[in-house]
């Protein structure tokens, strides 16, 4: 950390007051820095805790919705693009039976001819999905 040396003013005026305020403007501003430094390392080690159970390794819900923002992000909207990097953690061999992805995803997309609401996308969605999850017992069975 930077260590600053208060100058030795002895004038006795506005100057040496001004010296003193900023060497306590110094010091504070260091404590500032301690203190951010302090908080990103605990906010580091947080995040880390979020993404992974500390008594199980396993990965849990709020590192789950933190990795689905991040898919979001990089998707642009491409729904198979999301299958493929979910195959992927799937297939990961580095990763125990445990903690690897499975999900049960069923999309569609508007279709004028067959939805007259939103209901009716989501259901059809809804549908997708119980196929997805039957197919995937399938495999298991």
């Amino acid at each position: 950390m930077y260590n600053y040396d208060e100058p030795e003013i002895h004038t006795e005026n506005e100057v040496e007051l001004l010296s003193h305020a900023v060497t306590k403007m110094a010091e504070d501003m260091q404590g500032y820095v301690k203190d951010i430094l302090s908080a990103e390392a605990k906010s580091d080690q947080m995040e880390g805790l979020a993404i992974k159970d500390a008594l199980t390794g396993i990965r849990n819900k709020t590192g789950y919705d933190r990795e689905v923002a991040k898919l979001e992000k990089t998707m642009s909207g491409d729904p198979e693009l999301a299958f493929g990097i979910l195959e992927n953690y799937a297939a990961d061999e580095n990763l125990k039976p445990w903690e690897k992805i499975s999900a049960s995803i069923g999309y569609t997309v508007y279709d004028p001819k067959q939805d007259t609401c939103v209901e009716d996308v989501f259901k059809r969605a809804d549908k997708e999905m119980y196929k997805c999850k039957e197919e995937m017992h399938a495999v298991r069975e």
